[in-house]
């Protein structure tokens, strides 16, 4: 919040997170190792990704309600603000199936979403659920990998410290950002000019 012009945060991938919900405990449980995956490459995988624009995102569930009115010109502003720098798209998901978060995706890309986008990145999904036997990582990796955003040639990176499942990284939309993640490890750096 003190953040003045011209000065950065950087923020990295946490060490544990919080796998369920006690509420009958005070605090975080973060019991499971935090792991930032990347589309199209091994977990462990020592090659790194890096990628930088201006962030913008939230909520899937809020933000593709949103798609098609008047309250979410992202083509405009897109050309306006974002064409030189790019864009990092950030979601995450609540209450969504796998078939949901791939359906929200298909439809914002139809509409021009990932246009001027040169990096995304997903969430861990709190109260997820599978489609029958199609899980998260088909519908990220399998299907929208291929038909989302392939033909795009964004680069993905997903189980991400964002959203509903703490520990969560504080993100700004319009801050520039680069993104860097190596063998699960992840690191934010965001600009304010």
């Amino acid at each position: 919040m003190s953040t003045e012009h011209n000065q950065t945060v950087v923020q990295s991938s946490s060490a544990f997170f919080q796998s369920s919900w006690d509420f009958s405990i005070p605090g975080y449980q973060l019991d499971t190792p935090t792991r930032w995956k990347t589309l199209g490459q091994e977990e462990d995988s020592a090659c790194g990704l890096r990628f930088a624009g201006r962030l913008m995102g939230g909520c899937l569930d809020t933000l593709s309600n949103l798609v098609g009115t008047p309250f979410a010109p992202i083509k405009e502003f897109s050309q306006k603000y974002c064409e030189h720098d790019g864009i990092i798209w950030y979601m995450e998901s609540s209450e969504m199936t796998a078939a949901d978060i791939y359906r929200r995706l298909w439809q914002m890309k139809q509409c021009g979403w990932f246009e001027n986008t040169n990096g995304f990145l997903f969430g861990r999904p709190n109260g997820y659920a599978p489609t029958q036997n199609f899980e998260l990582q088909d519908a990220l990796h399998h299907i929208a990998l291929h038909h989302i955003f392939d033909d795009l040639q964004i680069p993905v990176i997903y189980d991400v410290d964002i959203g509903h499942v703490p520990p969560q990284l504080t993100l700004v939309n319009g801050a520039l950002a680069e993104v860097s993640s190596a063998a699960g490890v992840g690191k934010i750096t965001m600009s304010f000019c």
